[in-house]
């Protein structure tokens, strides 16, 4: 059975100067199920939901968000 799911998932890219941008995605994905509702296997990207991104700098071990962006 077909069915659209959305998942989330984040990733971290450095900058420079003790900064970073986390980044921070979900979307909706066309996956197949067997018969107990467990994913079997994910088909294809069917939408990209929602882009987050933060720029955020240690320091002292501390970090601290510089920015909050929100794309779509």
């Amino acid at each position: 059975e077909k069915e659209e799911v959305a998942e989330s998932m984040f990733a971290t890219l450095p900058l420079q100067d003790n900064e970073m941008i986390i980044m921070t995605l979900t979307a909706s994905y066309l996956v197949e199920k067997d018969v107990t509702g467990k994913v079997k296997e994910k088909l294809e990207l069917a939408s990209l939901i929602d882009m987050k991104w933060k720029i955020v700098k240690k320091t002292n071990d501390v970090f601290t968000a510089k920015s909050d962006q929100v794309l779509g």
